[in-house]
Parts: structure tokens; sequence; C-alpha cells
């Protein structure tokens, strides 16, 4: 069963979606997995996430079992061509970034190659051109050159990327609407999702 995320939660939320962005989530809920712990879903990054006015995202330090997601650049020419790991963007495209976290209150520490959190989840886009979706540590340290928000500091640790589906631990589905993603987060998972620009 997926559940929404209340309006109190939204408000510990930063809004960070540019006024002008093209590509927007309509809607985002996450399943909670039978004998595991709940998550919530939000979009924009959370307020606790800056801290002494700098804003820092995929360093794992809410511990929250939250789902958060949020707009880069939007309409944003690529300069050069832009290597993925899945695909690689030529240069002249336009393009709109969503960036993904999984942040949950186990650690990378914990014990175990399934030692983390089970998780469920879907974000509803308005936008069907989904071009690539970043998953890789090295990939997501390359694209935040080019797609990262300004003014943002983006923790690139080898904890911080999610397994490809081929590799047995974590799925992820894009139905031309829907972005589904399921699995096992160990401290903190992120990607990135890269759109043709609307």
């Amino acid at each position: 069963m997926f559940r929404c995320v209340c309006a109190a939660v939204l408000s510990a939320v930063i809004s960070v979606v540019p006024a002008s962005a093209a590509t927007k989530v309509k809607s985002a809920s996450a399943a909670r997995i039978a004998g595991t712990e709940a998550f919530q879903v939000v979009t924009g990054i959370p307020s606790a996430l800056t801290r002494d006015g700098r804003t820092s995202v995929g360093d794992g330090v809410l511990a929250a079992n939250t789902i958060y997601a949020f707009a880069e650049k939007q309409g944003f020419t690529l300069k050069a061509p832009l290597d993925t790991g899945s695909a690689v963007i030529p240069a002249g495209a336009k393009v709109d970034s969503w960036y993904v976290c999984i942040d949950t209150s186990r650690r990378a520490a914990d014990p175990g190659p399934r030692g983390g959190t089970d998780y469920s989840a879907r974000l509803t886009f308005d936008n069907n051109a989904l071009l690539a979706t970043v998953l890789r540590p090295a990939q997501l340290k390359a694209t935040a050159r080019a797609l990262g928000l300004p003014g943002v500091t983006y923790v690139h640790s080898r904890f911080v990327g999610v397994d490809p589906f081929w590799m047995g631990q974590d799925g992820q589905w894009f139905d031309g609407q829907n972005f589904l993603m399921r699995g096992n987060a160990n401290g903190i998972d992120c990607m990135r999702l890269v759109f043709r620009a609307k």
C-alpha cells in the first residue's frame, strides 16, 4: 500500500525547485515492505540537511528512512557530452535534472550484504522523456559538475550510489510517467534522473 506524505512533513522541506522548473513531480509515495520500517517521501531538500548555512546532500545525516527528491538544473543546455554510465547524452542537448536520495536509519557500517533497509517508492513525473538514470558514485560525481544545484554540496562516498538492477540488489523502472524504485539502502543511496527538457 502506498501512502502520501502529510503536510507537516512537507513543511520541514526547503523549497529548491526553480520557479521555472520544466519537469515536476506530480506525486510521490512509498510502500511499506512487510517486516521493514516505513519510509516517508518528500520533494525538496529536508531542512535538516542545511547546517550552519550550508546545504549538503548524500551524507546520510537524516538517518530517518526518508526518500527525498529535488530539482537540479532545469532547461540546461549541455556544453559537452555527458557520460551518465547508462548513456552518453550529446553536447547541445537541453535537459532537466532531478536528484533522489534514500536516507535510512541504518548506517553504512551495519553488517551483512543486506544489512540495510528495504524500500519501495514511486515518483510520478510530468515528463515522459527520461534520458538516463545515473546510479554509480563515479558518474554521480562527474554529472554533478554539470547538473548539480548551485549552493548545494554533494557528498560522494562509495556508499552513495545505487546498485543497478543487473547487480541483483536494487531495481529502477520508468513506465513513461512513474519512476519506480525498490531495493536495500545501507545508510544512503542516491541517483540522478536526467530528462529531456520539456
